[in-house]
């Protein structure tokens, strides 16, 4: 039996671009789901448990929320091309490196762009639903003020990075960020900035030509219109794709090492670095990678959700 994959997204999105062309990038064919860009979400909760940021992939009645357990899942499943492609020097893996950067660029420097945002940008009601994901309380008054404050911090992040692009030769030399053939997935977490600054703050990135040149040899890669051409489905067709196409998880267990945790047992699963929503569910296995929530409804049948373990907190209910 077939298994659709499902992107639910916006197009506004950096993140949910992010995850577009990754499937680009390895060829995937998927559909897509328009969801809203503020809160209330309610046809989305069936597939996510509560997790709010965008996107979530769903893979049957399989969803994965947080772009790290999707890069894990579709490496997984499409080895190739390779997301941590070796180093051209010496073949080292760049494993390690590849996720140190991401984490640092989809975090800490993602912020910092973030924090550029003028108000007057925004769409109605997305400052209050973004303050409320995040549990912050601060009015657009405080806002405008720390804006020039978050400034320096912004600047002196970008310089470091612009500092550790490679300069690229020529068009048939591609230079890609940890000295590799083909890129990895810090490249697409470097260009996910890039196209975030374009959106938000073009002037300031004007200022930094080897982002823009890394992020223009990338773009041939990863066809970023791509993800317009997909078969666009409603969100009761994608409840209706998990109550259909009902599995298992491979992964059953919680290991013993983890003490306060039971199999069965609900849990909620929260982020730790932004956003203080709960996933919440029976708890189904912890590998390494991700923890899987198994829930239910029955528009959905049986749901496992899928999330990292880094950066997130996992506590008994």
């Amino acid at each position: 039996m077939t298994t659709d994959i499902v992107l639910h997204w916006y197009p506004e999105s950096p993140f949910a671009n992010k995850v577009s062309w990754l499937l680009n990038y390895k060829k995937i064919a998927y559909k897509t789901v328009k969801i809203d860009i503020c809160e209330p979400r309610p046809l989305r909760r069936p597939l996510d448990a509560g997790y709010r940021k965008t996107p979530i992939l769903q893979i049957g009645n399989q969803v994965y929320c947080d772009s790290k357990a999707i890069i894990e899942q579709l490496e997984e499943m499409v080895p190739e091309p390779s997301l941590f492609p070796v180093t051209t020097a010496n073949g080292t893996s760049t494993v390690g490196a590849a996720h140190a950067w991401s984490l640092l660029l989809d975090s800490v420097v993602f912020t910092a762009v973030a924090s550029q945002f003028e108000l007057a940008q925004l769409p109605p009601n997305f400052f209050e639903d973004r303050l409320e994901l995040l549990g912050a309380k601060i009015t657009p008054e405080e806002w405008a003020l720390k804006r020039p404050v978050a400034k320096i911090d912004l600047d002196a992040h970008l310089a470091r990075v612009h500092q550790s692009i490679p300069v690229i030769s020529s068009p048939d030399a591609p230079a890609w960020l940890l000295g590799t053939a083909t890129p990895s997935v810090a490249d697409f977490s470097l260009a996910m900035n890039t196209w975030f600054m374009q959106l938000l703050i073009p002037d300031e990135l004007a200022k930094y030509p080897r982002m823009t040149a890394h992020f223009q040899q990338l773009m041939p890669l990863i066809d970023p219109k791509r993800v317009y051409g997909m078969p666009a489905i409603t969100a009761e067709d994608a409840l209706a794709i998990a109550k259909e196409q009902q599995k298992m998880p491979s992964a059953n267990t919680v290991p013993p090492a983890y003490a306060y945790l039971t199999k069965g047992q609900k849990v909620g699963v929260t982020p730790t670095d932004l956003g203080i929503q709960a996933a919440i569910g029976e708890l189904v296995a912890l590998t390494d990678k991700h923890v899987i929530l198994k829930i239910t409804d029955e528009r959905t049948n049986a749901v496992y959700v899928h999330l990292p373990l880094v950066y997130f907190a996992i506590v008994p209910i």
